[in-house]
């Protein structure tokens, strides 16, 4: 075990944070058939900071780490999965923030609103649903529906994603609120963008928008299967070379900077 944790520390340090992640992840993966882990969760994650200090000065073997960092991915896992939903059922009203970009879909308007801190899918028809459609992600709105258990065939994979509900919303408000000062900064740039294109053909337009801003709502199914088939489905929407101008753009700055900044 010894020579083990020596191997561990001899790792150059991106190879050891990627270690530290892959048991992190693995318990947290696990955690959803663990329930009782979730009652130590609040002891883990002391003792975890005690030894990851512990870990720098080398007082301590990285093995003891790597299985305290395993038993916090149970126990943080097992507490998020198995937490009591509180959500809202019934008749169900209030200030809702738009946290997916509204869809057309089944001849009404598919999102997903937070509403008292829960999320639920939602799917508005007639006015409720061309209201919802004008809103982008981050924006609120006063809405008036009907919650219920998200239950269906893919509720676990909504849960993944924080959706707990459904909502059936009958009721939106004309008046809304622009978010806080970054989301306004967003989506104000992203309806000047929208404006820019509004000449160029359909299928033009939603590619660019889907290259740019990550906006492919509007991508005809044949579109993306035509991406799909050479193997160019990734740029279908916004990928990894947007990231990448960004660090360019900021690499001035990040080289004066230390690596552990």
């Amino acid at each position: 075990m010894g020579g083990n944790s020596q191997n561990v520390h001899r790792m150059s340090p991106s190879v050891r944070w990627l270690l530290f992640a892959t048991v992190l992840w693995a318990g947290i993966w696990m955690g959803e058939w663990v329930p009782r882990f979730a009652l130590v969760r609040w002891w883990v994650m002391p003792l975890l900071l005690t030894c990851a200090f512990l870990l720098r000065v080398k007082l301590i073997p990285v093995i003891a780490v790597l299985a305290l960092l395993f038993i916090s991915g149970l126990a943080s896992g097992a507490f998020v999965w198995h937490q009591p939903l509180r959500m809202l059922e019934g008749e169900c009203r209030g200030i809702a923030t738009v946290r997916a970009d509204p869809i057309f879909r089944s001849n009404g308007t598919a999102t997903v609103l937070e509403l008292r801190h829960k999320r639920y899918k939602v799917l508005a028809y007639g006015s409720a649903g061309r209201l919802l459609a004008q809103r982008l992600v981050g924006e609120s709105v006063r809405v008036v529906g009907e919650c219920s258990l998200n239950d269906g065939a893919y509720s676990r994979f909504d849960r993944v994603n924080h959706v707990v509900g459904r909502m059936n919303v009958s009721s939106v408000s004309e008046t809304f609120s622009e978010g806080s000062m970054f989301v306004r900064a967003a989506n104000r740039m992203r309806r000047s963008l929208l404006r820019g294109v509004e000449s160029m053909p359909f299928g033009q337009r939603a590619l660019f928008t889907g290259l740019v801003i990550g906006d492919d709502r509007e991508q005809s199914p044949a579109l993306v299967q035509r991406f799909r088939s050479s193997g160019l489905s990734h740029l279908c929407a916004v990928s990894g070379q947007n990231v990448a101008y960004l660090l360019i753009v900021a690499s001035p700055l990040l080289k004066r900077r230390s690596k552990w900044m």
